[in-house]
């Protein structure tokens, strides 16, 4: 997984609180609207497990304690600077369970996955593929794919097609930008449909895109 693999490099040698005070906010995203905006598509009638996909500094998994009820929170993260973050915010929080881990290796049943701030960017199309399918065995209901607008206003700059970067003074991440068409292929063989994908604008004007990735949907969704 080579390209997953350097990344956590890049995210390892990243300065405190880089994600949630640089990208985050340079993206629009400090009031946190992408997670507000995916609770429509959770039953929380229903004790559910879900799972931080690339936890980073716990934006997301803060914002889940503050505002909803889950049985289970898991805070995947791959980069050890960010797993000493993630430590000392919820260590001694019960429904939080942190794991330094990646998340393609990442095996506990959950009900929903949220791969939120572009996530699935920072894997190669290959991987992407992987991820999805990956999940495919662990999720029991949804997956929230968080991508800014291809070619729109997104951090990073594009190298060629649909790959792009983002590069600092330490070192650089790269990714992948997919298409509506590769993430219909990527849940090819797996019981994921794509329910719905919801454009919102973030508190800088930007404007995202949410795939929702459904089981048990009807045949013609």
């Amino acid at each position: 997984m080579c390209a997953n693999q350097d990344n956590r490099f890049f995210y390892d040698l990243s300065p405190e609180n880089f994600i949630t005070e640089c990208l985050a906010e340079n993206a629009g995203l400090s009031n946190n609207i992408d997670i507000e905006f995916l609770f429509k598509f959770i039953d929380f009638e229903q004790s559910s497990c879900i799972i931080d996909c690339g936890a980073g500094e716990g934006r997301v998994v803060d914002y889940l304690l503050k505002n909803k009820s889950f049985h289970l929170i898991s805070a995947v993260e791959y980069a050890a600077s960010k797993i000493s973050v993630l430590n000392a915010k919820f260590r001694q929080c019960e429904i939080v369970q942190i794991k330094h881990e990646n998340i393609l290796n990442f095996s506990e049943p959950h009900d929903y996955a949220i791969l939120s701030f572009s996530f699935l960017l920072e894997f190669d199309k290959l991987e992407q593929d992987l991820l999805i399918k990956h999940l495919d065995k662990i999720i029991s209901q949804k997956v929230f794919i968080d991508l800014p607008l291809f070619k729109g206003d997104q951090n990073g700059q594009y190298l060629s097609g649909q790959r792009m970067c983002l590069e600092e003074n330490w070192g650089k991440t790269e990714g992948y930008f997919p298409q509506k068409y590769e993430i219909l292929e990527y849940c090819e063989n797996t019981d994921f449909k794509i329910e719905t994908i919801e454009l919102y604008r973030t508190d800088n004007g930007r404007i995202r895109e949410l795939y929702v990735l459904s089981k048990n949907l009807p045949v013609d969704v």
